[in-house]
């Protein structure tokens, strides 16, 4: 697996175990010129932001975590600049994701398992841990996790509908995260 120089690898937390390139070509969207975007974005701003550009309104009840980035894919905006997201997901040793187990993004930080902290503007590797030395840091992105942690622990375990067979979709994959083990029963 490449990982461009990132620390981590697939799962981890470190930035070369989440972050990947997305593209998008839509040559008659009317987008940008091609090129890196700056910010923090995530993969659940996709669904906002393609309801938004074909122009499909969410229901009223919808709720997404994302945001639309259609306007900065027609260069009339950049994304936030003071936006702090989240990566956490289960893992094949631990399938119900834990309280704490989680990477907070924020502008060029990153903290790790509430215990590591790194500057990515300083130390792009994530080699030198700076915990220690960023307490105002560690205390903004610490609020954040709490505040999204309290949002989604309710539902954590709540099963999710698969559909498996549909004209639509002939051959149905299932990945590790679509299995419901005996034992969270």
């Amino acid at each position: 697996i490449f990982s461009a120089g990132m620390r981590g690898k697939k799962i981890d937390l470190w930035d070369g175990g989440h972050r990947v390139p997305c593209f998008i070509r839509w040559p008659t969207g009317g987008f940008r010129s091609a090129g890196d975007m700056a910010g923090l974005t995530g993969v659940q701003d996709l669904l906002p932001t393609l309801l938004d550009l074909a122009g499909v309104k969410a229901p009223a009840s919808a709720k997404f975590d994302g945001i639309s980035l259609a306007s900065v894919l027609r260069g009339k905006s950049e994304p936030p600049a003071d936006r702090a997201l989240v990566v956490q997901f289960s893992r094949m040793d631990h399938p119900v994701p834990e309280q704490g187990d989680a990477c907070v993004l924020w502008q060029r930080w990153r903290l790790i398992q509430d215990k590591e902290l790194y500057d990515l503007a300083a130390d792009p590797g994530q080699e030198r841990n700076v915990f220690a030395d960023h307490p105002d840091i560690v205390a903004r992105l610490r609020a954040h996790y709490a505040q999204w942690w309290s949002g989604v622990a309710p539902r954590l375990n709540e099963p999710q509908r698969v559909v498996i067979g549909h004209d639509a979709e002939p051959l149905t994959q299932l990945s590790p995260c679509d299995w419901r083990d005996a034992f969270l029963d």
